[in-house]
């Protein structure tokens, strides 16, 4: 059954090959057919690569002719990638390189390839497979592009006429078994066609030459205007010369020398080789560059037996400067875009090359792929619009004008593949690509540029912001200091009023007080002179009124007046620091300390407190206005000594950077955190009403410190002690 199976499958096989076969004979004779009436080879070949790819299924066809140079570049194609073709003709492929071309060599790969037929036709239904299969040695010989460029069945067929190999029709797809028999077959008339159509061409081409060549030569007898001269062999004068020969040399140049005419003192190689010949028919040329005039010059020569007997030279010179040039021009281009394609492939910024006319993108680098995320195929199949976010016909058709005339920068929105937006600049411009109208842009990602741009903007609103809500907090800070300079001017007015009107009756208390204590103990010195009889409980009385009550009483008029007169004084020292001006000089610290610790010699001697004071930094300062700051400090914390422990009070102070710290600490009764605050403000005594104080000293303190530029501030902790903090600027501030 199995068996039975399979001569079905072949039966049907050979029926579908026959089937092709057919097909193939018909489209071959359209082709014939359709040969009268193309216009060029060119289109000739455009159609038998079409037609091939039709017949044969496989996506990719050309044809490659051998050229004078030895090299096969494709002359049509269809299918095949833009780089693999480019490459192929860039590189300029020898015959020592391509299974292709080593069939044009007569050389055959020593491999295991498939050969169909007679014809050297080459075919290869798995490329993977066969490189496999390669020893070290045929590795070597292997170049491998088409298995490279991905292409998995592959053929390779001959183009000759008679023995010689004209070419090669190359067919690939990317599957694997592809080429079939009658597919070869096909392939092989087809390029026997081509070959018979090339040979043609070449045999057309040689008898216009020699056509042409037999009009020159008609011309210069006839004295036809070409660069043209005859030369005698034996004595090397010019017999003939044309009418542009003579132009050129701006006189008639018959009978002269024509190695003088050149420059040169002696005949030229190329005419000694051509007398010395013994070949007269052998033909000559070579190439000469004038120098002076940057001009190149191709010379073609005959040697030809005159009637007369002599040998003569018959040589046509042709001006290929343009040529010359152009080809330099070429190899430079050529040699740019090498180096451009460097850089198409390496940018990090979207190369696009777009068709001027209908804005369909021709090419892209792989950077496009990255940003947009479409494969390169693609995004070939995408116009321009197509990439960008709003798609606006006819601001991009203005833009593309734009670009193609002179050039332009712009910015825009594009969208990925993902339906994304991102924010692009764009730079254009024109190019000419043979016959095609071009536009290459550049388009760089600004998402970046975009966020810090918008960021500084933001920034710039902030500052405006700021800037007005510094105007208004100016404002109100100069509304401030007008409010605080009326309160400062009713304090001291507040300040002289008391120092006026109470400073005198407190005086005049204080003198009855002295008065009334005066007179008591006259009283009482009195009764006891008097030595009267007075009942017991009468001089019990008497005496503890003048022993007791009398001198408690006098000692209360006296403490609450000396509080007065402190608070009095306390006031006219505020109402005093907005007048005086500070005096700057250099001062010992230890030194000053030292003088105001005198104020407090009773206490210290005593014993109720001891004084520690390290070494002191030196500043520059207002010396009253130190020793004022110093002696509060001492005050204060003699007055909050606790009860029946020994005080000490240490004084230290260093220099930190560009202000100088100083601090007065003590182990007395401490101050509370929540009071911290209000010991520097005026009558605020920290909840202590059991100290003799006014509440002010502190407030003087932190006023005269500001005034100098510096700052105050405390750290305590209740029951273990204070510190009192002050620091001045080393730069004294006027």
């Amino acid at each position: 059954m199995k068996k039975r199976n399979s001569e079905v499958m072949s039966q049907k096989a050979g029926l579908i090959d026959d089937k092709k076969r057919h097909g193939h004979f018909s489209a071959t004779q359209a082709l014939v057919r359709s040969f009268g009436v193309r216009r060029s080879k060119q289109d000739f070949f455009d159609s038998v690569v079409r037609l091939i790819q039709q017949e044969s299924g496989c996506q990719f066809v050309g044809i490659r002719v051998l050229n004078d140079s030895g090299y096969i570049p494709y002359q049509s194609f269809v299918g095949f990638s833009r780089e693999f073709w480019e490459t192929e003709n860039m590189i300029q492929v020898s015959k020592e390189d391509c299974v292709c071309t080593r069939i044009v060599g007569g050389q055959l790969l020593p491999c295991d390839m498939h050969v169909v037929n007679s014809s050297g036709s080459l075919c290869c239904n798995d490329t993977l497979a066969f490189a496999e299969t390669l020893s070290t040695d045929e590795q070597k010989l292997y170049r491998g592009a088409c298995n490279n460029a991905g292409y998995r069945s592959v053929a390779v067929v001959p183009i000759k006429s008679r023995d010689a190999v004209l070419g090669v029709v190359h067919v690939a797809d990317l599957v694997p078994q592809q080429l079939s028999l009658s597919t070869m077959e096909f392939v092989e008339d087809c390029a026997r066609l081509v070959g018979e159509i090339l040979s043609r061409d070449k045999m057309e081409r040689s008898l216009k030459i020699t056509e042409d060549n037999r009009s020159i030569l008609e011309s210069i007898v006839t004295g036809i205007s070409s660069l043209a001269y005859v030369v005698d062999m034996d004595r090397y004068e010019l017999i003939y010369t044309s009418k542009m020969f003579d132009e050129l040399y701006h006189e008639n140049m018959v009978g002269r020398k024509c190695f003088e005419i050149f420059g040169f003192l002696f005949p030229c190689a190329e005419c000694i080789n051509s007398a010395d010949a013994d070949d007269a028919d052998g033909p000559a040329a070579w190439e000469r560059h004038d120098s002076v005039y940057d001009r190149y010059y191709f010379a073609e020569r005959k040697a030809i037996n005159w009637p007369d007997g002599r040998l003569i030279n018959a040589a046509f010179v042709t001006d290929v400067t343009r040529q010359r040039k152009a080809e330099a021009a070429e190899e430079k281009l050529r040699e740019t875009l090498r180096r451009f394609q460097v850089f198409f492939v390496h940018s990090r910024d979207i190369m696009l090359f777009v068709d001027r006319v209908d804005g369909r993108i021709i090419e892209a680098n792989p950077a496009a792929e990255v940003a947009y995320g479409y494969t390169r195929q693609e995004i070939l199949n995408l116009g321009i619009l197509d990439l960008r976010a709003c798609r606006n016909t006819r601001q991009a058709s203005e833009q593309m004008n734009a670009a193609a005339t002179v050039g332009i920068t712009f910015e825009t929105s594009h969208r990925r593949k993902d339906g994304s937006c991102f924010p692009v600049e764009v730079t254009s411009r024109g190019e000419q690509l043979g016959e095609q109208q071009l536009l290459f842009s550049v388009i760089r990602d600004i998402t970046e540029r975009k966020a810090a741009e918008e960021a500084l903007l933001r920034s710039r609103d902030e500052l405006v912001e700021n800037e007005k809500q510094l105007q208004l907090s100016a404002a109100e800070l100069v509304a401030t200091n007008n409010e605080l300079a009326a309160a400062n001017a009713e304090l001291k007015s507040f300040a002289n009023i008391v120092a006026h009107d109470f400073r005198t009756p407190m005086v005049n208390l204080q003198g009855f007080t002295g008065e009334l204590s005066r007179s008591l103990d006259e009283l009482k010195q009195i009764i006891h002179a008097a030595e009267l009889t007075i009942p017991p409980y009468v001089q019990e009385a008497v005496d503890e009124l003048l022993d007791k009550d009398v001198p408690d009483a006098q000692k209360y008029i006296n403490s609450s007046v000396d509080r007065l007169s402190r608070m009095i004084d306390a006031l006219l020292k505020l109402a005093r620091l907005g007048r005086r001006d500070m005096v700057y000089q250099p001062i010992a610290m230890n030194d000053l300390v030292s003088t105001v610790q005198q104020s407090f010699y009773h206490a210290i001697e005593q014993g109720k407190v001891k004084v520690e004071v390290g070494p002191l930094p030196p500043i520059t300062s207002d010396q009253l206005a130190i020793e004022q700051i110093i002696s509060n400090f001492l005050d204060n914390a003699i007055k909050y000594l606790e009860p029946g422990r020994p005080g000490v009070i240490v004084i230290s102070g260093a220099d930190n950077g560009g202000e100088t710290v100083f601090c007065v600490a003590d182990n007395g009764r401490g101050i509370a955190e929540r009071d911290l605050e209000k010991i520097f403000e005026i009558f605020g005594r920290a909840g202590r009403q059991d100290v003799v104080g006014e509440g002010m000293g502190l407030a003087y303190v932190r006023t005269l410190i500001r005034q100098l530029g510096g700052r105050v501030w405390c750290q305590s902790e209740p029951g273990v002690g204070t510190k009192m903090f002050f620091s001045l600027p080393n730069q004294p501030v006027h």
